[in-house]
């Protein structure tokens, strides 16, 4: 073998290597704390909504489409960063529950809550009227709504631990731009888009 030969094996070599290490990605591992919540049937807390129809971001960013709060669902799959579930009319999602650089990491089973419950939340429009009823149903949030009516339509403020000890949420409207919803009283006062 030449030496022109050897040394046009090694570059080819570091390019198969490299080509193979970036080809390989680490899975999140599983969630062991949702392992009790794995296929029984839940419903969605709050409006959450979905980017190429299936894709669910912590952020829950106020630009894609919308599954409505109270669509029943059935967890099949939670790992350390993404829940998958699926509807009655066999859609599957993919909920990314938290940042994958999110420091400390929580557990789905203390954060469920936010995306998932046992009970129909449809039930509390009830106690609303047609005006608050109609904004969280299409995932809108108005002035004089109160901290749970912006919890039903746009989801929890994504940056937030406690929300109710706050009197300003920032929600994600797309990529770029942010809506600051500040509160008085625990009623929505003004709203910065």
């Amino acid at each position: 073998m030449s030496k022109k030969e050897d040394s046009c094996r090694i570059p080819v070599f570091l390019l198969c290597l490299l080509l193979l290490l970036a080809s390989c990605q680490s899975v999140p591992a599983t969630d062991t704390s949702a392992a009790p919540l794995l296929s029984k049937q839940f419903y969605t807390a709050t409006n959450l909504r979905l980017f190429q129809d299936q894709y669910i971001y912590w952020q829950n960013r106020q630009d894609g489409k919308l599954l409505p709060l109270g669509t029943a669902v059935r967890l099949l799959e939670v790992t350390q960063e993404t829940a998958k579930f699926i509807d009655l009319k066999n859609s599957v999602y993919l909920l990314y529950w938290q940042d994958a650089d999110a420091e400390p990491k929580r557990t789905f089973a203390a954060q469920s809550s936010r995306y998932f419950q046992s009970d129909d939340p449809k039930l509390l429009l009830e106690k609303w009227g047609d005006a608050e009823k109609s904004a969280i149903q299409n995932g809108d949030i108005k002035r004089g709504m109160s901290q749970e009516q912006i919890i039903l339509s746009w989801g929890y403020p994504p940056d937030i631990d406690n929300p109710k000890e706050q009197e300003t949420w920032l929600y994600w409207l797309d990529l770029w731009k942010k809506c600051a919803v500040r509160f008085d009283n625990g009623v929505v006062a003004e709203i910065v888009r």
